[in-house]
Protein backbone atom coordinates (compact mmCIF):
# COMPACT_ATOMS: atom_id res chain seq x y z
CA UNK A 1 0.00 0.00 0.00
CA UNK A 2 1.31 3.32 -0.87
CA UNK A 3 0.03 6.41 0.98
CA UNK A 4 0.94 10.05 1.00
CA UNK A 5 0.87 12.72 3.89
CA UNK A 6 0.11 15.97 3.18
CA UNK A 7 0.68 18.61 6.42
CA UNK A 8 -0.78 21.73 4.74
CA UNK A 9 -0.70 25.40 4.91
CA UNK A 10 -0.72 28.18 3.10
CA UNK A 11 3.17 29.01 2.86
CA UNK A 12 4.69 25.73 3.94
CA UNK A 13 3.52 22.34 3.16
CA UNK A 14 4.84 18.64 4.32
CA UNK A 15 4.05 16.09 1.49
CA UNK A 16 5.51 12.74 2.44
CA UNK A 17 5.32 9.18 0.40
CA UNK A 18 5.20 5.29 2.72
CA UNK A 19 5.20 2.49 0.69
CA UNK A 20 4.02 -0.57 3.21
CA UNK A 21 5.43 1.73 6.06
CA UNK A 22 8.78 2.08 4.23
CA UNK A 23 9.48 6.16 4.20
CA UNK A 24 9.71 6.57 0.38
CA UNK A 25 10.05 10.60 -0.42
CA UNK A 26 9.41 13.40 1.45
CA UNK A 27 9.42 17.23 0.28
CA UNK A 28 8.66 20.76 1.91
CA UNK A 29 6.83 22.54 -0.47
CA UNK A 30 7.98 26.86 0.98
CA UNK A 31 6.38 29.35 -1.16
CA UNK A 32 7.48 32.87 0.38
CA UNK A 33 4.37 34.68 1.40
CA UNK A 34 6.41 37.99 0.71
CA UNK A 35 6.83 37.45 -2.72
CA UNK A 36 3.22 36.16 -3.38
CA UNK A 37 0.88 37.79 -0.83
CA UNK A 38 -1.93 36.44 -2.52
CA UNK A 39 -2.88 33.08 -0.88
CA UNK A 40 -5.16 31.65 -3.16
CA UNK A 41 -1.78 31.83 -6.00
CA UNK A 42 0.11 30.39 -3.33
CA UNK A 43 -2.21 27.43 -2.77
CA UNK A 44 -2.97 27.26 -6.34
CA UNK A 45 1.36 26.77 -6.69
CA UNK A 46 1.01 24.47 -3.75
CA UNK A 47 -1.66 22.38 -5.35
CA UNK A 48 0.41 21.67 -8.41
CA UNK A 49 3.44 20.54 -7.36
CA UNK A 50 1.86 18.28 -4.53
CA UNK A 51 0.07 16.57 -7.59
CA UNK A 52 3.37 16.51 -9.49
CA UNK A 53 4.79 14.75 -6.92
CA UNK A 54 2.00 12.45 -6.11
CA UNK A 55 1.61 11.55 -9.97
CA UNK A 56 5.20 10.31 -9.59
CA UNK A 57 3.79 7.21 -7.38
CA UNK A 58 0.99 4.85 -7.41
CA UNK A 59 -0.77 6.19 -4.60
CA UNK A 60 -3.42 4.38 -3.00
CA UNK A 61 -4.01 6.63 -0.05
CA UNK A 62 -3.97 10.30 1.10
CA UNK A 63 -4.19 11.35 4.60
CA UNK A 64 -4.28 15.14 4.98
CA UNK A 65 -5.17 16.76 8.42
CA UNK A 66 -9.03 18.13 8.41
CA UNK A 67 -8.88 21.98 8.46
CA UNK A 68 -10.25 23.11 12.14
CA UNK A 69 -10.82 26.40 13.36
CA UNK A 70 -7.36 27.04 15.00
CA UNK A 71 -7.56 29.77 17.35
CA UNK A 72 -11.11 31.47 16.10
CA UNK A 73 -9.03 32.23 13.07
CA UNK A 74 -11.77 31.52 10.35
CA UNK A 75 -10.29 33.03 6.88
CA UNK A 76 -7.09 30.80 7.69
CA UNK A 77 -9.34 28.04 7.76
CA UNK A 78 -11.62 28.65 4.61
CA UNK A 79 -8.06 28.86 2.67
CA UNK A 80 -7.09 25.43 4.03
CA UNK A 81 -10.59 23.95 3.23
CA UNK A 82 -10.15 25.43 0.29
CA UNK A 83 -6.66 23.68 -0.09
CA UNK A 84 -8.16 20.10 0.85
CA UNK A 85 -11.27 20.79 -1.55
CA UNK A 86 -8.52 20.50 -4.00
CA UNK A 87 -6.76 17.49 -3.07
CA UNK A 88 -9.90 16.00 -2.42
CA UNK A 89 -10.95 16.95 -5.96
CA UNK A 90 -7.28 15.31 -7.54
CA UNK A 91 -7.85 12.42 -5.60
CA UNK A 92 -11.69 11.33 -6.87
CA UNK A 93 -10.18 11.96 -10.64
CA UNK A 94 -7.37 10.24 -9.72
CA UNK A 95 -9.90 7.39 -7.88
CA UNK A 96 -7.28 7.89 -4.85
CA UNK A 97 -8.70 7.16 -1.38
CA UNK A 98 -8.65 10.27 0.52
CA UNK A 99 -8.65 10.38 4.13
CA UNK A 100 -8.87 13.56 6.54
CA UNK A 101 -8.61 12.83 9.75
CA UNK A 102 -8.91 15.00 12.83
CA UNK A 103 -5.06 16.17 14.11
CA UNK A 104 -6.12 14.44 17.55
CA UNK A 105 -7.54 11.40 15.51
CA UNK A 106 -4.26 11.04 13.26
CA UNK A 107 -1.51 11.57 16.57
CA UNK A 108 -3.18 9.05 19.07
CA UNK A 109 -2.64 7.01 16.00
CA UNK A 110 1.37 7.02 16.14
CA UNK A 111 1.15 8.09 20.14
CA UNK A 112 1.43 11.45 20.05
CA UNK A 113 0.23 13.26 23.38
CA UNK A 114 -3.18 14.77 23.02
CA UNK A 115 -5.85 16.71 24.98
CA UNK A 116 -5.96 19.28 27.99
CA UNK A 117 -2.26 21.01 28.05
CA UNK A 118 -0.89 19.55 25.76
CA UNK A 119 0.44 22.42 23.75
CA UNK A 120 0.75 22.44 19.71
CA UNK A 121 4.67 23.54 19.73
CA UNK A 122 5.02 19.87 22.45
CA UNK A 123 2.91 17.88 20.01
CA UNK A 124 5.20 19.59 17.04
CA UNK A 125 8.33 18.77 18.68
CA UNK A 126 7.01 14.93 19.62
CA UNK A 127 6.35 14.61 15.44
CA UNK A 128 9.98 15.67 14.99
CA UNK A 129 11.38 13.34 17.39
CA UNK A 130 9.53 10.16 16.59
CA UNK A 131 10.35 11.10 12.93
CA UNK A 132 13.99 10.68 13.91
CA UNK A 133 13.86 8.29 16.05
CA UNK A 134 11.91 6.01 13.78
CA UNK A 135 13.59 7.17 10.17
CA UNK A 136 16.98 8.38 11.20
CA UNK A 137 16.31 11.68 9.49
CA UNK A 138 15.84 15.28 10.72
CA UNK A 139 12.94 17.14 9.66
CA UNK A 140 11.41 20.52 10.38
CA UNK A 141 7.64 19.82 12.21
CA UNK A 142 5.79 20.13 8.59
CA UNK A 143 7.41 17.47 6.99
CA UNK A 144 7.85 15.45 10.36
CA UNK A 145 3.71 15.73 10.72
CA UNK A 146 2.95 14.95 7.01
CA UNK A 147 5.51 11.80 7.70
CA UNK A 148 3.24 11.02 10.55
CA UNK A 149 -0.07 11.49 8.76
CA UNK A 150 0.98 9.02 6.04
CA UNK A 151 2.36 6.66 9.11
CA UNK A 152 -1.15 6.41 11.10
CA UNK A 153 -2.63 4.62 7.92
CA UNK A 154 -0.61 1.44 8.62
CA UNK A 155 -2.10 1.31 11.94
CA UNK A 156 1.16 0.21 13.68
CA UNK A 157 2.54 0.22 17.35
Amino acid sequence: MVVAGIDASTTATGVSVMKDCELIYYELIAIDSKKEKDAYKRIKEMLIRICEILDGYEIDKVYMEKAICKGGNVDITIKLAYLSGGMSLYCIQKDIEFNNPLPATWRAAVGIKNGRGVLRNEQKAQAIQAVKDEYGIDVGDDVAESICLARSAFKLP
